[in-house]
This record gives C-alpha cells, sequence and structure tokens, in this order.
C-alpha cells in the first residue's frame, strides 16, 4: 500500500534548471571534493566510510626522484609537527613546506619511530628547522605543554594549530585534485595519504577524516599541516622583508627597540643596548593600559600599548622585571615568545608599526 511520503531524488541541474550540469558552480564543486559534490549536487548515496582520494592523484603531485629540497633564501618556510612521546605506536614526525604563486612545496619530511627520545628528536629537528630559517612551529591542537617546553629550549616556538585534523585533510584535498600541492618521492607519505579514511553524513560537509583502524597517518598529517599552513599564508617569498607580525633573531650584539619617542610615527626607532643604564619612561612613550601579563619563570611582562591599529592588531610593550620597557611587539603571543627570549638570552628585534 502506497505510503504518505513522497521521496524525489534528481541532481540539482534536473531540479534547478537555472544551474545546468556544465556549469561553472557545479564544476567547480566536483573539481574540488568529487566525493561531496556527488552526494550534495549529484544526489548519488554515500557510504558512511569512504575512500580520501585515489593513487594516481596523488602520484600526480609527487616529483620522481626528489626526496628533500633545500633552503633557499627567497622562501618563507612552514613547519608543521606531531609530537609523540616515544613509547607508544605513534611516530614523532615533521613537515616543512612553502608557497611558490598557486602552488604549495612540501621541502621536507622527518618521522622517528618508536621507540625514541622525544627530547632527542626534538633537539633533531629543530637543527633541521634552523637551516630553514624558521623561528616557529606549528603541532597538533592537542600537543601536550611539554612540547612547546621543549622546542622553546631551542629557540623555536611553538603555536597550536588553529585546524583539527579532519580540517587539514579538508582543506588538503582540493590542492591535491587541482594539483596545486608538490610532494616529495616519498611512498610511506602517499601511502598514509590515500589511505585516509572519510566518515561523512549525507548532505552535510561534517566529517571525520582519519587513518583506518590500526593505520597511521603521522606523516600525512605533517604534511597536510605543513600545506595547508602555507596556503594559507599572505607570504609567500622573501624572509628578510618583513610583517608586523615577525621576530626576526640576528647574529648581531643584543638588541631591542625601545620604541618611537614621544610620537607613534615620528622619526626611526631607538635602538639600545638590553640593559640600559637609563631605560625609556612611560612618560617617553604612549599611555600604557593598567593590565600587565606575568610571562614565564623569569618575572617578565607583557602590557597592551595604546589602541588597536587600524587592521585589528594590539602593540604590546615587553617588560623585564623590574618594568622597564625592553622592546615593542605586534600580537599577544609574539610579545609573549618575545619576552620568554629576551630571558632566555637570545638575540631578538622586533619590526613592524601600526596606525
Amino acid at each position: 500500500m502506497p505510503g504518505r511520503v513522497l521521496v524525489a531524488r534528481a541532481p540539482t541541474w534536473v531540479m534547478n534548471p537555472t544551474l545546468p550540469r556544465d556549469s561553472e558552480f557545479i564544476a567547480e564543486q566536483y573539481a574540488r571534493d568529487p566525493a561531496w559534490a556527488r552526494g550534495e549536487y549529484g544526489a548519488e548515496w554515500r557510504d558512511d566510510i569512504e575512500g580520501y582520494i585515489s593513487l594516481d592523484v596523488v602520484r600526480s603531485c609527487v616529483v620522481s626522484g626528489v626526496r628533500e629540497r633545500p633552503f633557499a633564501a627567497r622562501h618563507t618556510y612552514h613547519v608543521f609537527v606531531d609530537a609523540a612521546g616515544g613509547s607508544g605506536t605513534d611516530s614523532y614526525t615533521m613537515a616543512i613546506a612553502h608557497k611558490e604563486g598557486d602552488r604549495v612545496l612540501i621541502d621536507a619530511v622527518r618521522e622517528a619511530r618508536p621507540p625514541f627520545s622525544p627530547t632527542d628528536i626534538t633537539a633533531e629537528f629543530a637543527r633541521l628547522v634552523k637551516g630553514y630559517q624558521v623561528r616557529w612551529v606549528r603541532g597538533d591542537a592537542y600537543a601536550g605543554d611539554w612540547v612547546a617546553d621543549a622546542w622553546r629550549q631551542h629557540g623555536i616556538g611553538f603555536r597550536k594549530s588553529d585546524w583539527t585534523k579532519s580540517q587539514l585533510y579538508v582543506d588538503l584535498l582540493p590542492l591535491l585534485n587541482a594539483a596545486q600541492i608538490v610532494l616529495l618521492d616519498d611512498d610511506r607519505a602517499v601511502n598514509q595519504i590515500t589511505g585516509l579514511e572519510r566518515r561523512v553524513k549525507f548532505g552535510s560537509r561534517s566529517e571525520t577524516i582519519d587513518h583506518p583502524d590500526r593505520g597511521h597517518d603521522d606523516v600525512a598529517n605533517v604534511i597536510a599541516g605543513a600545506a595547508v599552513t602555507a596556503w594559507h599564508s599572505k607570504r609567500t617569498i622573501g624572509n628578510a622583508v618583513p610583517g608586523l607580525d615577525d621576530m626576526f633573531y640576528t647574529p648581531r650584539p643584543p638588541r631591542v627597540i625601545l620604541g618611537y619617542p614621544k610620537s607613534k610615527s615620528a622619526g626611526s626607532p631607538t635602538y639600545v643596548a638590553r640593559r640600559p643604564r637609563n631605560p625609556a619612561t612611560r612618560e617617553d612613550l604612549h599611555t600604557i593600559k593598567e593590565v600587565k601579563i606575568k610571562v614565564g619563570p623569569h618575572g617578565h611582562y607583557i602590557q597592551p600599548h595604546g589602541g588597536l591599529a587600524n587592521d585589528g592588531r594590539q602593540k604590546f610593550a615587553v617588560m623585564s622585571p623590574d618594568e622597564s620597557i625592553l622592546m615593542f611587539a605586534w600580537g599577544e603571543e609574539e610579545a609573549r615568545q618575545a619576552a620568554m627570549d629576551i630571558a632566555d638570552g637570545l638575540q631578538v628585534s622586533a619590526r613592524g608599526g601600526g596606525s
């Protein structure tokens, strides 16, 4: 006996003739994510578990025989790490990438399989990272505090990723489908990427992408992290061209910038020794808000300085334990790292300004 519910199943271009199958929009959706587009626009049923991407697509992004790319000063590099404790089954992995035009290139990949000492592996990875002139690395959002501490001991900051692992894989997919990522000749990386599984819900982009049971994706994870971070970076070349949020470490004698005397824009920054006999006073600078944040075990502080810039960024003063102003940095995270680096005796200076 017929039911009371009528179900109509047809692709978008049948239900909505104003959006034909060969339209630019539909073509773009299929190129970006074929599996999702087939369910969302093609009215095709989807399984609970699907493959992530085909081996042929991934292989087309590999440059045969290239296992690592050397440092080049014209590029800005991005590093993503997936730390592990060394006693379980997970590897400690790292990938380095940079962006050139509309492509992302993977430059180096490292994997330490258990058992290992996480302290020793961090030191080994840090040496390579410094060779690419990188002073910040990103990592899994669920990384423990020990990871940041371990990298900081080598003068390298650690930032937790803004993306979950599944989100990284979702953003990596269009780069693979459009051949906008250049992978290294690494069979383990290729096998892990093609072995990923998508657990999806019909009619929604909500999905989980992960390795299969008893599988691993430690290498694939850092490749996705480095690639997506590089892709979303606004700076594609030129490590020597600073942005407002960049902290630069140089081999020059220890120096810090005290700021612009009397005015935000008057004159050039005043350079003084790190521990000046006559440090800048509050009267010499702009009004500083009465908010102090203690940073690290050495008693340094950071404090908001003035109002927000036109682009929404906040300038911070970095202060010694006796509240002498040592330098300025744009962004709270950069200011925190600068305070800790100064306390550790690193050579640090800042560039940039706001309005």
